[in-house]
């Protein structure tokens, strides 16, 4: 009742202006503006800096009982901190930390895409394609660089640095790359045109739909909100600002609900190795489903490129596209010399590609897509047999462990000879036993 009481006191001499809009200051900063280095420095309010015999304890703000104070202080606890930072000695040492730091964490990261790109990308794909998604991989994980050093320029004062030039080189790379240059790439990788020129309009004629499409729906929503809410005029940025933060937060606490729920779910259900295996039965079983389907679809549209091919002549005027369709169609058979094309079969409207420039840029649209499934269905099956393969394996040997003296056998590579062998094929049985939980 006494604080009630109080804070009446110190509140009757304000008089709020219903016309005026409401604004915050930020007290710890001199000028009342909140900045993230403010911030970061807050955090670390009390903490000693020193030089191995200097030592300086940094002040800790005043509690006041002003609710509203007057005017901001002069020498704020921010600027004293900074300044703190600036003056506890020891900056050439903490800067060949950094130095060390960089030169451990940036290769890393590298090291990371670049190992990720090989594991993921598929042998055909362009090297413009590789360095792309590399480049955008790298703009993801540079977080992992910069706030460290971030927090380092902050703690030492020293704002003079690259870090905010970077970090807005980051943010906006990653913002092109989204919603400009990813999309182009991906729609004139699609796109089945003859020349460059072609394919880069009918990319960014798709694109153009999904953008259109999206600012319809983001004009008509700010119209909406400012017919409902008259005084909402200046605040359009500040609300997609929040609409944006919003946004980023949900699908992040998606992404964690799923690793910490989904992902210790499926480890456990996968550590009664009888039931995985049944599940991997599953999997391999609709992984051939899938695998039948693109395979007849891949079939059916070499037999439409082959008879197109057959039935136009050599002056048909749209021949010259129809030899690059027949010369791409050569090279994927040479490519996967094992793949079996039979029992392809003709649609009722299979025969029209031979029209103009437009339809066989259709016709090779539609080879590659077959192509492309054909092949991404026969990775994932053998993955998945791969793994049924392996399980089985794991199994087996763990119940000869006794008489093979811990020794890991496969049916899907060679056993290894000598002694060095042998301490390898005893550690991948352990290793092996261990992942599967079954021990």
């Amino acid at each position: 009742m006494e604080q009630y009481v109080e804070l009446w006191i110190q509140l009757q001499d304000v008089h709020l202006d219903e016309d005026s809009v409401d604004s915050i200051s930020w007290t710890l900063m001199g000028d009342g503006q909140y900045s993230a280095t403010s911030a970061y420095i807050a955090q670390f309010f009390g903490a000693i800096y020193s030089d191995m015999n200097l030592a300086s304890a940094l002040p800790v703000p005043r509690r006041t009982n002003s609710v509203i104070p007057a005017s901001p202080p002069s020498a704020t606890p921010i600027d004293a901190a900074a300044h703190a930072g600036r003056d506890g000695g020891g900056g050439r040492a903490e800067r060949g930390e950094m130095w060390v730091f960089y030169l451990i964490s940036l290769p890393l990261t590298a090291g990371l895409v670049a190992a990720t790109l090989r594991y993921f990308a598929g042998p055909a794909v362009p090297l413009y394609v590789l360095a792309t998604v590399g480049y955008a991989w790298l703009c993801s994980l540079s977080f992992v660089i910069l706030v460290p050093a971030d927090i380092y320029t902050t703690i030492t004062g020293n704002q003079k640095g690259d870090v905010g030039f970077f970090w807005s080189w980051s943010y906006w790379s990653s913002f092109i790359l989204a919603w400009v240059i990813v999309p182009t790439i991906r729609g004139y990788e699609d796109a089945g045109d003859f020349t460059v020129k072609e394919r880069l309009k009918t990319s960014i004629r798709a694109n153009l739909l999904y953008y259109e499409i999206v600012g319809a729906i983001g004009f008509f929503g700010v119209i909406l909100i400012m017919i409902m809410r008259h005084d909402w005029g200046g605040a359009i940025l500040g609300f997609a600002m929040a609409c944006s933060n919003t946004f980023g937060l949900v699908t992040g606490a998606f992404l964690l609900g799923f690793g910490l729920n989904e992902i210790p779910k499926n480890i456990w259900k996968n550590a009664d190795w009888t039931r995985h295996q049944k599940i991997l039965s599953h999997i391999v079983a609709k992984m051939d489903v899938k695998l039948v389907n693109a395979h007849k679809e891949y079939c059916n549209t070499i037999a439409v490129v082959q008879a197109t091919s057959k039935q136009m002549s050599k002056r048909d005027p749209v021949r010259p596209y129809m030899d690059i369709i027949d010369n791409m169609l050569a090279q994927m058979l040479r490519d996967d010399p094992l793949v079996k094309i039979s029992g392809g079969k003709l649609e009722e409207n299979d025969m029209d590609y031979d029209t103009d420039e437009k339809t066989m840029a259709e016709l090779r649209r539609r080879l590659r897509r077959a192509h492309e499934e054909y092949c991404r269905c026969k990775s994932n099956y053998t993955t998945a047999v791969m793994e049924a393969l392996e399980l089985e394996d794991t199994v087996t040997n763990y119940e000869q462990h006794d008489a093979d003296g811990w020794k890991y056998v496969s049916d899907i590579r060679e056993s290894r000879s000598g002694t060095l062998g042998s301490i390898l094929d005893h550690i991948g049985m352990r290793r092996q036993s261990r992942f599967r939980n079954i021990l």
